[in-house]
C-alpha cells in the first residue's frame, strides 16, 4: 500500500511524500528507531554551500572576537571568547541553508509542521580544548518521563570532516532519547567503559547534516590533530516551546527574499496574545499541533 498517498494523515503524508522525493526515507526511519541519522552531502544537494558557510562563520567569529584565522585547516591555537548564539541573520548564507528542503523536511518530521527554528549556534574546536564534554541531553526543562516524540531536535551542519576520533567528534547514545537525563557516572560513559551505555562517534564528511532527537544523550571527545572542527548547530522546537535566542530584526531585504521567515523563526504564534487576537488564522495550526505530533 502507498500509505503517504491515501490521505489519512495529511501532515505526515506531506512530510513522507517529500522524504520519498529527496530519498531520505531511510534517514527518517533511523530517527524514528534510533533517534539519530547523518544525511550525506549528495542528498542535501548543496555541496558548494559548505565552503560558503564555513567562510561566513570565520568572518563573523573575527568580527565578534577580534581574532582572525588565516587557515582553518592548520590553525592550532585557542579560540577567543565569542558569542556562540545569534547567527541566523548575520549572513544570508545561513538563511539559505535553513531553506534547504531536506533540512526543513527533517526538522518538521521531528517537531511537526508547526515546529520552528529556535536558534543557531557555532562550535569552533581545536586540540587546545583540553576537556571531554560530558554526556548530556538538550531537553532542558522537560521532566521525565519524556514523550515518545521529540520536543527538541538538533540539526547540525558539519563544515569539516568528522571521520575518526582524532577529529574530536560528537558522541551519541542511540535510543537514549526515550528516557531521562544522564546521572552520575553515566555522563562519562564515552571516556570510561560502561556496562550498558555504549556511545558511538558521529561520522560524516564535511557537508553532511547530522540530526538527532533533542532528548538523546550526547557529548564530545578531545580533538587530537591540527586544524579546526567547525559546526553550525541549529535547534528546532515544538510550537509550545520558547525560542532559545532573541533573533534580531529581520531586514526588509531578507523578508522579501524569504517571506516565510516569521513562521520559520517562530514569530507567528497565538501566544502570548492581547485582548484581541490580531491573527486568528494562526489559532488552528497551534490547536491542531495538540492533536497530531506531525501537525
Amino acid at each position: 500500500m502507498d500509505l503517504p498517498n491515501l490521505g489519512t494523515n495529511p501532515e505526515l503524508d506531506d512530510i513522507m511524500q517529500r522524504a520519498r522525493k529527496y530519498d531520505i526515507e531511510e534517514n527518517l526511519l533511523d530517527l524514528a528507531m534510533y533517534g539519530f541519522t547523518v544525511v550525506p552531502p549528495e542528498k542535501l544537494g548543496t555541496t558548494e554551500l559548505t565552503d560558503r558557510l564555513r567562510t561566513a562563520i570565520l568572518k563573523v567569529y573575527e568580527d565578534r572576537s577580534g581574532h582572525k584565522i588565516d587557515d582553518w585547516q592548520t590553525f592550532d591555537g585557542k579560540m577567543k571568547k565569542f558569542q556562540n548564539w545569534g547567527w541566523l541573520l548575520e549572513d544570508d548564507v545561513f538563511l539559505e541553508a535553513m531553506h534547504n528542503p531536506v533540512y526543513q523536511t527533517i526538522g518538521q518530521f521531528l517537531t511537526g509542521m508547526s515546529g520552528f527554528l529556535a536558534g543557531a549556534a557555532v562550535i569552533l574546536k581545536t586540540r587546545q580544548q583540553e576537556f571531554d564534554l560530558p554526556l548530556h541531553s538538550d531537553s532542558h526543562g522537560v521532566p521525565p518521563p519524556w514523550p515518545s516524540f521529540a520536543t527538541y531536535a538538533n540539526l547540525s551542519w558539519l563544515l569539516t570532516d568528522y571521520l575518526d576520533a582524532e577529529d574530536g567528534p560528537t558522541v551519541l547514545v542511540p535510543g537514549s532519547q526515550r528516557g531521562r537525563m544522564p546521572r552520575g557516572s553515566e555522563s562519562q560513559a564515552h571516556v570510561n567503559e560502561h556496562d550498558y551505555i555504549k556511545p558511538i562517534p558521529l561520522q560524516g564528511p564535511a557537508g553532511s547534516l547530522a540530526v538527532w532527537n533533542g532528548g538523546m544523550w550526547h557529548g564530545s571527545v578531545r580533538r587530537t590533530k591540527p586544524g579546526m572542527r567547525v559546526t553550525l548547530v541549529t535547534v528546532w522546537q515544538r510550537v509550545y516551546m520558547r525560542p532559545i535566542e532573541r533573533v534580531k530584526e529581520i531586514s526588509a531585504a531578507q523578508l522579501k527574499r524569504w517571506p516565510d521567515l516569521p513562521k520559520l523563526l517562530g514569530y507567528e504564534r497565538i501566544y502570548p496574545y492581547q485582548d484581541q487576537i490580531t491573527n486568528p488564522e494562526r489559532i488552528e495550526p497551534t490547536i491542531q499541533a495538540g492533536r497530531d505530533q506531525y501537525a
